[in-house]
């Protein structure tokens, strides 16, 4: 107990001697080996699976969850580390509102969310809200800039999140 709270992971097993030097180099080993999950990833990945699941399992284009940004130790950190595990499968993340207090993940299928938004009548709709047409990368920092301008969601916000324009 006293390394997981030191380390910040959960120790999947007893060992007798519980903090001794061999005990605590023995995790740090599995740690960098990616064995075991520290606390932040384990409490990520739950946000992930209970807000982000039609995404992952690509049923859905996108969806977002909220967080406290001094949740986590290293929040961008984090982020990298799940986009690089979820690159391979075609999905991406979004940090919006990263200035706030409470920051917004946005989890997107990338391909989806891109041939959405090459749409015509999606681009026309919104080049109304200042939306440029072409990079999604583009797209998404603007959706960002338009999340800072209003204090409830933009109108827009449903198309990013796959629900039909009309």
């Amino acid at each position: 107990d006293k390394i997981a709270e030191e380390y910040g992971v959960d120790c999947l097993y007893k060992v007798e001697n519980a903090g001794t030097a061999q005990d605590i180099e023995a995790i740090r080993a599995a740690l960098a080996a990616r064995q075991i999950m520290t606390k932040d990833e384990r409490q990520f990945e739950q946000l992930l699976a209970a807000h982000c699941a039609p995404v992952l399992k690509n049923r859905k284009t996108a969806n977002m969850f909220h967080i406290e940004r001094d949740r986590f130790h290293d929040l961008a950190a984090l982020l990298r580390t799940y986009q690089q595990k979820l690159s391979q499968k075609g999905i991406d993340f979004a940090l919006f509102q990263a200035e706030c207090p409470r920051v917004t993940v946005f989890v997107y299928q990338q391909r989806r969310l891109s041939l959405l938004l090459q749409r015509s009548d999606i681009q026309a709709f919104l080049s109304d809200y200042g939306y440029p047409s072409g990079a999604l990368s583009a797209i998404l920092q603007h959706l960002d800039h338009r999340l800072s301008l209003c204090e409830s969601y933009p109108h827009e916000i449903g198309i990013f999140l796959g629900f039909p324009l009309y």
